[in-house]
C-alpha cells in the first residue's frame, strides 16, 4: 500500500498522462492510458469533469470604420485604396 504522499504524487503523475493524451486520437489516447497504467476510475472521473468544464467563449472582434477597411485589406490583400475600387466594380 501506498502512504498519503505517495498516493498524492502518483495520482499528480497520472493527471499529467491524462492531460498529455488529451490531443491524441481516440484509440492512441486509449493506449497511452494503459501504458501509463492510469486507473479506468480515474479515466472515467476526469473526462467527466472535462465534459463538464464550460468553454472560454471566443473573443469578438471589434468593428471599426478602420478596422473594417483593415479587414478588407487583409481579406483581398489590396491596399485600401485599391480596395475601394474594387468595391465599385462589383
Amino acid at each position: 500500500m501506498l502512504g498519503p504522499e505517495e498516493k498524492l504524487e502518483v495520482e499528480r503523475e497520472w493527471r499529467a498522462d491524462f492531460d498529455a493524451a488529451r490531443k491524441m486520437g481516440a484509440q492512441e489516447r486509449r493506449e497511452h492510458h494503459e501504458h501509463c497504467d492510469i486507473p479506468t476510475e480515474l479515466i472515467r472521473e476526469w473526462t467527466a469533469e472535462r465534459r463538464h468544464r464550460p468553454r472560454a467563449a471566443a473573443p469578438k472582434k471589434a468593428l471599426s470604420a478602420a478596422s473594417d477597411t483593415e479587414g478588407e485589406e487583409e481579406s483581398t490583400g489590396l491596399r485600401p485604396e485599391l480596395s475601394a475600387a474594387v468595391e465599385t466594380l462589383k
